[in-house]
């Protein structure tokens, strides 16, 4: 999924402005807490080809199960 189509469902965003560096700047946050864990983030990430801009982001379906039952308080 390409960044700004990630900030057009994350709730509460609105997607003005500059959605891949809003995205990049979520991901960079997560930096800190990742790297003291020594665990890998749950999602990869491509960077956008030569020429072109922002990101593209996935994750496992097996991932996206444990995230989506979190946000529906399961």
């Amino acid at each position: 999924m390409h960044c700004t189509e990630l900030a057009d469902k994350a709730p509460g965003w609105s997607n003005e402005g500059n959605p891949a560096a809003r995205v990049a700047g979520v991901v960079r946050g997560m930096d800190k807490g990742q790297s003291n864990s020594g665990r890998r983030y749950p999602f990869y990430w491509w960077a956008a080809p030569e020429g072109s801009t922002g990101a593209r982001y996935a994750v496992r379906p097996s991932a996206a199960a444990v995230f989506l039952a979190a946000r529906l308080g399961e």
